[in-house]
């Protein structure tokens, strides 16, 4: 083992943070684990993994579960793609595989929502295979000690990374490195302000010796963020609500919602607006004064959500909408919803 191994596996020892997937080799578990915290902080995905075993205990109950049951649960998480990849992929190891869960890194790689990452620290952590992890806090230690600043978005960059990461993966003990390079990244070498004086590594820090330690790892620049403008249509008909499911490849996919009418800017006044649906009869409709306005932050685009309330009379003509689309208020906590409606539901 070299003096960067021991020292990362040194730290990991004093520093045991006390996460239920370390204490299992269940691939599931494990599986599990990894998809949730792809895009999303310990902190915000334990409460969410804890509740996901409970509802799926086994791959067996997440491959027999509705994908409406599975995207519930997953209600405020974001990146629902992962989700839907997760009941998949069950679906295929219960119904093609016999139920039994890939034991390779070449066949779990080959999981929908299974990178090069998770299918590394599934094969450390659950079989023990001595293969490195890689995800952006290890990117984040490796390139600031050793002064890397290739581009890790760049392939070339990547499989520098991949073959100094495997260098520096020990022959025994390998599954307790991986997890602690990356708690390491995570705790220690944070992205912002790290405390480089209580840093192990600090004197053979390569970005530390250079002042530097902010430019590293090197990455592509930020995509320019747009703005969305949603309005959506909260009707209430003799106690009931008009909701439909997002089936368009665009965010929130097969998510539902109220009817919506996205628009280039604020959308003022709806009923006397051109926007005003002609499928909702406009004599027997009342609208609420004053929208209740939401936002939310995605990746790449922000939401402007206004949500119109509007009142129509039982014998108004709703005729985009069928009677399958018309549910009950008290149905309405069935339905998964993106976070910005169920906030709305929430407050309203």
């Amino acid at each position: 083992m070299n003096s960067f191994s021991k020292r990362i596996s040194a730290w990991g020892e004093a520093h045991d943070f006390n996460h239920p997937w370390k204490k299992t080799t269940d691939p599931y578990s494990i599986w599990i684990s990894e998809i949730i915290l792809q895009q999303t902080r310990v902190k915000q995905g334990l409460p969410y993994f804890q509740k996901f075993l409970r509802k799926f205990p086994t791959l067996q109950d997440l491959a027999s579960a509705s994908e409406q049951d599975v995207l519930s649960l997953w209600e405020g998480l974001g990146y629902y793609t992962r989700a839907r990849n997760l009941h998949a992929s069950a679906q295929w190891i219960v119904n093609k595989n016999k139920g039994k869960f890939p034991s390779t890194y070449k066949q779990i790689i080959q999981l929908k929502g299974v990178g090069p990452y998770s299918a590394a620290a599934i094969c450390s952590f659950a079989f023990d295979i001595p293969v490195a992890v890689l995800d952006g806090n290890v990117y984040r230690v490796l390139s600031r000690y050793f002064g890397i600043a290739e581009p890790i978005h760049k392939e070339k960059g990547q499989k520098l990374f991949r073959s100094l990461a495997q260098q520096q993966l020990p022959k025994r003990g390998h599954a307790h490195y991986n997890q602690a390079i990356m708690d390491f990244g995570a705790n220690q070498c944070i992205p912002v302000k790290p405390n480089c004086l209580t840093c192990p590594l600090s004197a053979d820090c390569e970005a530390y010796k250079q002042k530097q330690v902010s430019l590293f790892p090197v990455k592509k620049p930020r995509q320019k963020q747009r703005t969305r403008y949603f309005n959506y249509l909260v009707i209430q008909q003799d106690q009931h609500y008009y909701i439909n499911k997002r089936d368009s490849n665009d965010i929130w996919r097969n998510l539902y919602e109220f009817p919506l009418i996205e628009t280039r800017e604020p959308l003022t006044d709806l009923r006397n607006s051109s926007d005003w649906p002609k499928w909702i009869d406009r004599r027997g409709t009342k609208v609420k004064p004053g929208p209740k306005r939401y936002s939310q932050l995605l990746s790449h685009q922000r939401i402007e959500a206004q949500f119109w309330e509007l009142n129509v009379t039982p014998m108004a003509s709703i005729k985009h909408y069928d009677e399958a689309s018309k549910v009950h208020r008290k149905e309405l906590k069935s339905f998964p919803f993106p976070k910005i409606i169920r906030c709305y539901l929430e407050n309203n």
